[in-house]
Formats: C-alpha cells, structure tokens, sequence
C-alpha cells in the first residue's frame, strides 16, 4: 500500500531528523550555560566578551531551545498517522467513508507539507557547512578553541609556579580566574564541535524528509484522481441513473 510505504518514509525521516535536532539542543544548551559561567569569571577581556550576549537573550533561547526537536519530528510523524488511518477509511476501489478520507488528506498535505519545509530547512543547514564563506568563519570560530585554552593553560601553569607572596596584587585574582576560564572553555569548545557536526550529519534525514513528503502529496492525489475525495458512484434503484454519494 502506497500510504504505508509513504508513512514508513515519513517516520524514518523524522526519526533520523530528531537525533542531529536533540544534539544541536544540548549543544545549544551547554554553550549557553558556558557562556554565562564564562561572565562571571574576574578576568576582563573573558568576561566582556561573554557578556556580549546579554542574559535575558539566553534565557529565552532557552526557554524555547527544548522544542526544537519536538518541532522537527511532530510534523512528519502526524502526517505519517494520518496516512496510516487513511487506510481504514477508503480506497481506490471502494471508497466508503468518504468524510474520513477527505478530513485525513487534508491533514496530510498540511503536515506534509511542514515536514518538507524541515526537510528543505535541514539540508540547507548541511549544504552551507561546506560553502567557503561559511566554512572560513567556522574555521575561524574553532580556532578560537584550538589557540585560547593553550594560551590560558600556559598562563595558568606559569601563575601557579609563582609564590603566592610574589604575586603582585593586580594580578592575585587571576590564581583562581585563569584556571576556572581554562576549565570553563574546556567544557565550551567541545558543545561547539558537537553542535557542528549535528550540522553536517542532517542532510541525508532532510533529503528523506523531502522525498517523503513528495510521496505522500502523490498518494494523496492519486487517490482523489480516483475518486476517493469526490465520491463514489452508485446506481439509483428502479431509474437506471447513476448518481453520485459526497
């Protein structure tokens, strides 16, 4: 049956979706809870620059980042349901229930219909990971993980081989700073990368999005062509008419 096979698609795609979606939303979160450990670090230069995102802003990301992936499968496995019961409700050959067939083709193009935008929406993501411009500035955001917590971690380890009585008083703060920023960004760098590769892999599960939905807005239509969403034709006794059932 063409709407199983459509449904399978749709759930197969949704599911794949889901999984690079929930990552991206723990990356998401992780950055965040970093950024704001990173504000409250009594190093300067590290704190302003954190704090460039102000908290309200990170607040309501995270407010709204859990729904993300909710966002990305519902639509899919909705449409997927709908094909699913579309089944009990008519057919090419004998379409009875006609109410049913049309509330479920209806459902199933709108939630087509989002799930393909997803689809569209997640392979744009994966296709821009490999467009020079946008890889020249991720290049330059990692980077900033490959060349930061080196300078820090050697600036933590010559302050901590200074006796604390040769300290100058400016820079006592930094005996616990330099360290709590080392440890801070350790955590940072690796939700970056994370969140890349999230990225990269939602291609393929966008792609099945798309051919699913394409699938099922022809199963639709194929079954409307057949009549399924007009009618069925039915001869009126003792005339010899055929007249047609909504």
């Amino acid at each position: 049956n063409s709407s199983i096979l459509s449904a399978i698609l749709l759930i197969s795609g949704s599911v794949a979706a889901f999984m690079p979606t929930d990552q991206v939303r723990k990356a998401v979160e992780c950055i965040l809870f970093n950024i704001q450990e990173l504000g409250k670090i009594d190093i300067k230069e590290v704190a302003d620059i954190a704090n460039k995102l102000p908290n309200d802003i990170i607040d309501q990301i995270n407010q709204y980042i859990g729904f993300l992936p909710i966002i990305v499968i519902l639509p899919g496995m909705v449409a997927a349901l709908f094909l699913l019961l579309q089944t009990f409700c008519g057919n090419k050959a004998s379409c009875k229930l006609h109410c049913c067939f049309k509330f479920n083709a209806f459902i199933i193009h709108v939630f087509n219909l989002l799930s393909m935008i997803i689809g569209i929406i997640l392979t744009a993501i994966a296709v821009a990971m490999y467009i020079p411009v946008v890889n020249e500035q991720l290049t330059i955001l990692t980077s900033v993980c490959e060349t930061t917590v080196p300078t820090l971690t050697r600036l933590a380890l010559s302050i901590s081989d200074v006796p604390a009585s040769a300290v100058p008083v400016d820079q006592v703060n930094l005996v616990t700073a330099v360290p709590a920023a080392v440890a801070t960004i350790e955590r940072f760098c690796p939700c970056i990368y994370s969140m890349l590769d999230a990225f990269s892999v939602m291609f393929l599960p966008g792609l099945v999005l798309i051919c699913a939905g394409i699938y099922g807005y022809v199963t639709n239509l194929s079954s409307c062509v057949s009549s399924c969403c007009a009618g069925s034709a039915k001869v009126s006794p003792g005339v010899g008419t055929v007249s047609s059932t909504a």
